[in-house]
């Protein structure tokens, strides 16, 4: 709807008019056939409108006869006289002699069960097909184009089409036509398949000439599974034919190896190692392979026992010997009461880990010089208040805890 409205001065009045847009019509082309013989008829026929013109003196509804294949425009216009074209082709063909066969695929190289499709390219308007297909799954076929046409034994396959009209018929036999490639024999390689935690593998491909896995892994090229997964490599060969293999790599869990507590001895004693948990173990510094070690260390030491599993996974763990005399029972073998405050007694360290002990020591002729339980009062070198003099003095230790009694030695000197 439009309105007008005059400017001032203008003899004239405000005005409104509606003006209404009609759409095209729908022009469509007919034709009773798009592909005649030579001298046949055909009606060319315009829907979607009212009224209908055509190029090339052809009448809407009219039979006539093409003397040559021809693209033809109609013209429709509607009851609100809008007008729209459309076009259509008639082939016009030779019909009166017999085809000629002749075809193509969409490859003629092709993988061990792969699938390709034929296209007629007869000319001369074939009527009928009948395609040969040796070495196919399926053998034959009557349509014009068969599509999926599988090939599952490697060799060199021929291929036939006849085409036939109402006036003859015509085939090509192409021999070899078809080559079917076999498919490579590949096989996935593993530097092992059965690995501990942690450890490093290797997957390969053999068989083709490249090779893709799956899980991320690349061929040849070394890394750590978390866990036992199967891997799959598909090859492909120089003739772009692929197949694949498959190998599982199983990752075994390290053995728990739990190693005997760490332990304090004094100097000059031996310490007692072990281990559980595997199957073998073996030892460093120096001590071999064996559950068990007995060590007879003259510093602190640290131990490391490494076992295995039935499945070759080691693990290890580690014990600490430290010496420690600060408590140890030492007997020394000599000291000086000689009352300048330097060794004047005879000590026993470590005695007061054993309360129960006795204490006694005989001159060389046998007589008790000294005799205690429990050795509170160290030694003093006398016998009765009287100083002994310089020699050597013999003792007895029991320190009261089921062991055999200590014999030896100790001199005096002043």
């Amino acid at each position: 709807t439009y309105t007008f409205t005059p400017t001032a001065g203008q003899c004239a009045t405000t005005t409104t008019m509606t003006i209404t847009i009609n759409p095209l019509p729908p022009v469509v082309a007919n034709a009773t056939s798009t592909s005649i013989c030579t001298g046949d008829l055909v009606t060319l026929t315009g829907s979607g409108a009212t009224s209908y013109i055509w190029d090339n003196s052809v009448t809407d509804g009219v039979a006539f006869a093409p003397a040559t294949t021809l693209l033809y425009t109609i013209t429709g216009t509607d009851g609100n006289g809008c007008q729209n074209n459309d076009t259509i082709t008639v082939f016009v063909v030779n019909c009166t002699t017999p085809p000629v066969s002749d075809f193509s695929a969409s490859t003629t190289t092709l993988c061990l069960g792969d699938c390709i499709d034929f296209t007629d390219l007869s000319t001369g308007t074939p009527t009928g097909w009948t395609w040969y297909f040796f070495g196919a799954a399926i053998a034959s076929s009557s349509q014009q184009n068969p599509t999926n046409i599988c090939y599952n034994t490697a060799g060199s396959y021929d291929v036939a089409l006849v085409v036939t009209n109402a006036f003859g018929q015509d085939s090509l036999f192409v021999s070899g036509f078809i080559t079917v490639n076999p498919l490579p024999t590949v096989v996935a390689n593993a530097t092992s398949t059965s690995i501990c935690t942690g450890d490093l593998v290797t997957l390969t491909g053999s068989g083709a000439t490249s090779y893709i896995w799956d899980n991320s892994v690349t061929d040849g090229v070394a890394f750590t599974p978390l866990t036992s997964t199967n891997y799959t490599v598909t090859g492909t060969d120089g003739n772009g034919c692929e197949n694949s293999d498959a190998i599982n790599i199983i990752v075994n869990s390290l053995p728990t190896i739990i190693a005997s507590n760490d332990t304090t001895i004094c100097a000059n004693e031996y310490a007692y190692l072990s281990a559980n948990g595997g199957i073998n173990y073996s030892w460093n510094n120096g001590l071999g392979n064996g559950q068990t070690q007995t060590v007879f260390p003259t510093t602190t030491t640290t131990y490391v026992v490494t076992g295995d599993d039935v499945n070759g996974c080691t693990s290890t763990d580690i014990v600490i010997v430290t010496i420690d005399n600060s408590t140890c029972f030492n007997i020394p073998n000599v000291f000086s009461p000689n009352g300048d405050g330097k060794n004047d007694t005879w000590v026993l360290r470590g005695i007061e880990q054993y309360p129960n002990a006795s204490v006694k020591i005989f001159n060389r002729w046998g007589g008790e010089m000294y005799n205690s339980t429990g050795y509170s009062s160290p030694w003093d070198g006398s016998y009765n208040g009287t100083p002994s003099p310089t020699a050597t003095y013999y003792y007895i230790i029991d320190l009261g805890d089921g062991q055999e009694p200590i014999s030896g030695t100790v001199n005096i000197i002043r």
